[in-house]
């Protein structure tokens, strides 16, 4: 019970209020609800989340406990009422988190690692080792206000066909905007405006870039090169995975949250030019103006080769992603542009293929990835017991010394010696694979993507989690960017006093047809992978089986 957090307190307390709870079954409901807390809070896709809390509450003889998910909360049930909590949780980007939780998900899952020891393995995922604290230069402020120029500069350039002046500027833009980003976490009353203000503050730097060097400056450029870092374009594919998962609450309301904000970027750059009086009334045809009509450009695609690993590797600072995972989140994110950049701009395809191709190939090659540096040895994907096994011992001993004076104690024992047998209370082995799950494949555990067969000594595909290298490379593909700029040209034409319609028809088929063939053809891409590496699954193991 010492890896419990003091806000579960109450619901604890509770729990050991009703008699028919035997102790086993509080330290599973409370690994469970730690788990999807957590793992909702590093911003794991609720139909993930919902998934495995399925397969936990059946492995672990809780089918009673239920979750209701939604953006910003969890709301859990246990006995139809007899208790009920919600636990409102700000989420944010942490791929390092989502892979250690996941582990930790799926070990508990197929018994090979206590449910006590789950417990501590979360509590203890925050100690600080000589890697953790290089990471923890990008994983908080200020170190993260850093990021933003760099991400900057390089997507400004890479993405949004910047000149080498826009590079220049969008770097200013960025620092500023980290700036803002960086205050914003010290003042709470600041934190539900940031996004806002970095739009005013990097679009007042932009105009007076195009105001004085109206030939080799582009706004759009640097305008969304900078705000690429606030962006929520992946909410927008999460959201419409959910919704065509079934999950309508978190979906839909996702998707307002999405669409409305992405609309206050646009309208904190329309401020900001309108606040930039220096730039006379002439800034608002050059903020318009396309950027391939600009000097300056960049002509050697060797130059993108070279600005693309800083994009990238900015956007796996800003996910939080583990050191250790950054070549293979790094190929992903390869195969994701490069396919994309293939599809779109060099092969002039359809835009819906451009994004639907690019996903499905990044699922596929994250289980490649992930497949390869397993069976090379590459990376340690295992939790391990024996990590735990001088605290869990000490733990052991504690218990037996409090249970000499507990009236539970002979309950208490035998749940404890069942929980480490890897048996269910009835006698039986349970297999963690047998509740089979139409989101599973979305995990491909990660603790170990193949398993040895004891009788063939074939291996066998085993499931994990590949959520974590999939959704930067998502990230690269911007399908929030098109939204923003869409967003953008139909305020200035609102504003327009020669076009007194304001947003018309025009504008809302273009808005339509950036959110759903865009992030949409993701959604599909990303469904069809899961469902190819389902197929190569259930197919290896038949042959595996019958050989």
């Amino acid at each position: 019970m010492d890896a419990i957090p003091q806000k579960l307190a109450p619901m604890v307390r509770r729990l050991e209020s009703l008699d028919d709870v035997s102790h086993d079954q509080l330290i599973s409901i409370i690994f469970v609800v730690r788990l999807a807390d957590e793992l909702h809070r590093s911003f794991y896709g609720s139909f993930l989340t919902q998934s495995l809390v399925r397969q936990l509450t059946t492995e672990l003889g809780i089918p009673d406990l239920s979750l209701e998910i939604e953006v910003f909360a969890l709301r859990w049930d246990y006995r139809q009422g007899t208790i009920s909590t919600c636990h409102r949780i700000a989420f944010d980007y942490d791929m390092a988190d989502v892979h250690e939780l996941s582990k930790i998900g799926w070990a508990v899952l197929d018994r090979s690692l206590p449910v006590q020891d789950g417990l501590r393995a979360i509590r203890d995922m925050g100690s600080r080792t000589a890697v953790r604290r290089v990471e923890n230069c990008y994983r908080d402020f200020p170190g993260r206000a850093f990021i933003i120029p760099l991400m900057a500069s390089t997507c400004a350039t890479v993405y949004f066909n910047g000149t080498w002046l826009d590079l220049g500027f969008s770097a200013a833009c960025g620092v500023a905007s980290g700036l803002v980003a960086w205050i914003a976490t010290m003042h709470e009353q600041l934190a539900g405006v940031c996004d806002y203000l970095a739009a005013i503050v990097t679009a007042m730097i932009s105009t007076a870039a195009v105001t004085t060097f109206p030939d080799s400056a582009c706004f759009s450029s640097q305008v969304l090169g900078t705000l690429y870092w606030f962006l929520y374009g992946t909410a927008f594919v999460i959201s419409l995975y959910e919704i065509s998962n079934n999950q309508l609450i978190t979906g839909t309301t996702r998707f307002i949250q999405a669409t409305l904000r992405s609309y206050g970027l646009a309208f904190g750059s329309l401020i900001g030019v309108w606040i930039a009086a220096y730039g006379g009334e002439g800034r608002w045809e050059a903020v318009e103006e396309s950027c391939s009509v600009k000097e300056g450009q960049i002509s050697n695609n060797l130059w993108y080769l070279l600005l693309f690993p800083g994009s990238a590797i900015a956007c796996l600072m800003q996910f939080r992603v583990k050191l250790v995972h950054f070549p293979v989140c790094f190929i992903v994110q390869c195969v994701a542009y490069g396919f994309q950049y293939l599809l779109g701009t060099v092969w002039k395809q359809p835009e819906f293929l451009a994004n639907l191709v690019p996903a499905f190939l990044a699922t596929i090659t994250s289980a490649l990835c992930i497949s390869i540096t397993h069976r090379l040895k590459i990376y340690n994907l295992e939790v391990r017991r024996e990590a735990y096994l001088l605290e869990k011992k000490k733990n052991d001993d504690d218990d037996k010394a409090g249970a000499q004076h507990s009236s539970r104690a002979p309950e208490e024992g035998i749940v404890e010696t069942v929980a480490l047998s890897g048996t269910t209370p009835g006698g039986g082995e349970q297999s963690a694979r047998s509740h089979h799950d139409s989101n599973v494949i979305a995990f491909v555990s990660d603790r170990e993507l193949y398993t040895k067969n004891d009788t063939s000594e074939l291996l066998q595909y085993a499931s994990s989690d590949l959520w974590f290298c999939l959704l930067p490379a998502l990230y690269l593909l911007v399908p929030g960017s098109k939204l923003l700029q869409t967003a953008f040209e139909g305020l200035v034409s609102a504003l327009d006093s020669n076009e007194g319609d304001g947003i018309g028809v025009n504008q809302i088929d273009s808005l339509a047809a950036s959110l759903l063939v865009v992030a949409l053809g993701q959604v599909i891409g990303l469904r069809l992978g899961f469902m190819f590496l389902w197929l190569c699954s259930a197919s290896w193991s038949k042959l595996t089986r019958e050989s």
